[in-house]
């Protein structure tokens, strides 16, 4: 723990210092137009703070999630943003002129409250105590500890960037077409990722379901998991895209209010509606195949989908042809179709009954390597039971003290 949040200090200062100090120049660059570059340049002073707040928050996240309270955190996160949400919306709407830095500073504000509020909870219940021995300690000194955390992080970082990085990749095609086309691409960046995360849940549940299926010897249930996934998600899908279609204009008002701007968005909802029932297939097909222990061939062909169809795509159509938003918008939906015929080639002709032998036979070669340090298990586990005990006890404390 103590490692982690060191290198992340150490990786993400001289990140939002670059962010700091180009942001200007590259929105200049991309909208051309000084007032909006000042602005992001106002904003960016203060929220580059709130971003630093967030990532030793999200170290945080991680240990509570280790200790077993990540029912805790999701909930906080959820409050988090809620309450973010309410004082931007009430102070915008309240005051005439508040500026885009004040909002800048309304995040930083909430998000510093929550932190201290989620650390001094934790610390109280005791769910942090596992943790205070390595904290003491100086981890850093630990060479192998650090290089070896250093060397997995990379490869993250890079996967990380091949696989989200997509959106903002366009962004420098698009520029070719105008400051018009730059700032709605942004907003349907937004309203795309609502949408992903919307699918990501269906996706996520259904893998946990499948790998125990197949972890228990029961691939007849995994396959049939799989296929309600499938079911639920092309529903879920189907639903959203007929009321993006229902609601229609009333998007383009709520996101923006200059008239180019609404104007673009209205005729790329029917690209957005059809596009979104082609990225849940593919986010919940890459999560079943994933579920299979093939994470790295359902990755691999998601990337190849998105940076050997969906860039170049969009590149031929941008620079070569001069063709609009509608082109890029279309590039990235072939690219999600490529994957979805990739992926459920490979999910539909799986042998379900080899993959459960193969995972079974990890599980048992994981269980007994567990095995030899059941001691270490035995004095972790009395650790744990420990540390819930006294949280238990200290939450009953301080609430008959509030009694």
């Amino acid at each position: 723990a103590q490692i982690g949040i060191v290198l992340n200090v150490i990786v993400s200062i001289p990140i939002l210092a670059v962010w700091r100090f180009v942001m200007g120049d590259a929105v200049l660059w991309l909208i051309r137009e000084q007032a909006i570059a000042d602005a992001a340049t106002e904003f960016t002073n203060v929220i580059v703070f709130h971003h630093f707040l967030k990532s030793l928050s999200r170290t945080i996240t991680t240990l509570l999630q280790l200790n077993g309270n990540e029912h805790f955190e999701a909930r906080f996160v959820i409050g988090e943003g809620l309450v973010t949400l309410v004082t931007v919306c009430c102070v915008v709407s309240l005051v005439p002129g508040f500026s885009l830095e004040g909002v800048a500073f309304l995040q930083l504000l909430v998000g510093i409250c929550a932190f201290l509020v989620k650390l001094a909870y934790a610390v109280c219940n005791g769910w942090l105590r596992l943790f205070y021995k390595g904290m003491g300690s100086c981890g850093c000194m630990n060479l192998n500890a650090v290089a070896t955390l250093a060397l997995t992080t990379v490869p993250l970082l890079i996967g990380a960037f091949l696989e989200y990085g997509e959106w903002e990749i366009l962004i420098f095609f698009v520029r070719t077409l105008g400051p018009a086309e730059v700032a709605s691409w942004a907003i349907l960046g937004l309203l795309w990722r609502i949408l992903e995360t919307a699918t990501e849940g269906i996706g996520e549940a259904a893998a946990i379901r499948v790998a125990y299926h197949l972890g228990t010897g029961k691939p007849e249930m995994a396959k049939i998991a799989s296929h309600k996934a499938l079911f639920v998600s092309t529903v879920q899908s189907l639903f959203v895209t007929s009321s993006l279609f229902m609601v229609g204009k009333n998007v383009a008002f709520l996101l923006t209010t200059d008239p180019a701007l609404q104007s673009q968005l209205n005729n790329l909802i029917t690209y957005i509606g059809f596009g979104n029932a082609v990225m849940s297939f593919a986010l919940v097909s890459w999560s079943l195949v994933g579920a299979q222990g093939r994470y790295r061939l359902a990755t691999l062909l998601v990337l190849g989908s998105r940076w050997l169809v969906t860039v170049p795509m969009a590149a031929v159509c941008v620079f070569a042809y001069n063709f609009d938003l509608k082109s890029v918008m279309g590039s990235v939906i072939v690219g999600f179709a490529t994957a979805n015929l990739a992926l459920s080639y490979v999910f539909f002709r799986s042998d379900w009954e080899r993959l459960t032998k193969i995972l079974q036979e990890l599980n048992a070669i994981v269980d007994l390597d567990f095995s030899d340090g059941s001691d270490e298990d035995e004095s972790y586990d009395e650790i744990a039971s420990s540390s819930q005990d006294e949280g238990t006890t200290g939450s009953r404390e301080m609430s008959r003290g509030v009694d």
